[in-house]
């Protein structure tokens, strides 16, 4: 999930925008000042994002 261009799968009929960096991004930069960073994702529900400082 953190790779750089990663994405999710989504169904054929639905278009994320997107090139699959900006969470790659995100995991660079908590990463450098030791910010941890986690995720809970269920499909149909969401996605939840944590950050500890």
């Amino acid at each position: 999930m953190w790779e750089l261009f990663t994405r999710s799968i989504i169904r054929a009929s639905e278009y994320a925008g997107g090139f699959g960096v900006g969470l790659s991004i995100v995991k660079r930069i908590c990463d450098r000042y030791g910010i941890s960073l986690s995720l809970n994702s269920a499909p149909g529900e969401g996605t939840e994002f944590e950050l500890g400082f």
